[in-house]
């Protein structure tokens, strides 16, 4: 009779060790109830408990805290510590992108006349993540600006336009407020600064050269800078956003005796590449 308990005893043990579960551990604190079946340098295979009989599973090892197995032993495959965590929330990310636009901009001093004009701008951008939602990103760009207005001579009323291309260099800090793992809400600040290369007036669909510097007779001077403003939304890598430029640099050379700045608003598309 003892022979036959210790016979049901032993075949109790191993029905329990046959169906002990191990628990594996991941670093974001998710539990995966299992049988491990290998390890790797790379991952994990293990059958899900609730279904030995399905499918062979895997984990990325690099994604694993640790594994309890069935026997009470704890295998912790990578540890977490608070100087590590610091590490990954501080990880700086340097970032390339490219940037188009339309911008809708006006110059004051001509506001009581003039309307808004119709422009682009264009160019390359940089994005320095100094932390997960903070980052400076700067640009280097052709951006156009100007106004139009309507010119009256001799009782004659013909569309009159001065548009202004600049190299504009951006630089604005840049705060995201996460939507989902990879959806921002995206709001910036910064100066501008911009340097005048060509400036043209239209007459009738007719152009002609404007004179740009600081000297007597010259229009407007080349050098602008001001403030700008911004809200707009990322997912991974595509950034769209609406922006408000506000000069704060007199562009009238000393001659003039009003003052006049560059104001505008501009829609653009960024795409930054990498993660």
């Amino acid at each position: 009779m003892s022979r036959v308990k210790f016979l049901v005893f032993s075949l109790f043990l191993l029905s329990i060790s046959g169906y002990a579960q191990d628990v594996i551990t991941l670093r974001d604190g998710e539990q995966i109830k299992a049988k491990v079946l290998e390890i790797s340098e790379t991952e994990t295979k293990y059958k899900r408990f609730d279904n030995l009989d399905g499918p062979t599973r895997s984990v990325s090892l690099a994604s694993v805290f640790s594994i309890d197995y069935a026997n009470g032993t704890r295998e912790v495959i990578n540890p977490i510590n608070k100087t590590q965590t610091a590490s990954n929330t501080s990880k700086r990310v340097f970032r390339f992108g490219l940037r188009t636009g339309i911008n809708f901009t006006n110059m004051s001093g001509y506001d009581d006349i003039s309307k808004m004009l119709f422009g682009f701008q264009s160019g390359i951008v940089t994005d320095f993540s100094l932390a997960k939602s903070f980052s400076i990103q700067a640009g280097l760009l052709i951006a156009q600006q100007g106004f139009r207005t309507t010119a009256v001579y001799k009782g004659q009323k013909s569309p009159y336009k001065i548009t202004l291309y600049y190299i504009q260099l951006p630089i604005n800090a840049q705060y995201k407020l996460a939507l989902g793992s990879n959806t921002s809400l995206l709001f910036q600040t910064g100066p501008y600064f911009g340097y005048c290369f060509l400036g043209t007036a239209s007459e009738n669909g007719i152009d002609f050269p404007i004179k740009m510097g600081y000297k007597e007779r010259d229009v407007f001077k080349t050098f602008d800078f001001g403030l700008g403003l911004g809200v707009g939304v990322q997912v991974y890598g595509l950034q769209i956003g609406i922006g408000y430029n506000i000069g704060l640099y007199n562009l009238h050379p000393s001659y003039f005796s009003d003052k006049s700045r560059n104001h505008g608003l501009a829609i653009t598309v960024t795409y930054l590449f990498g993660k």
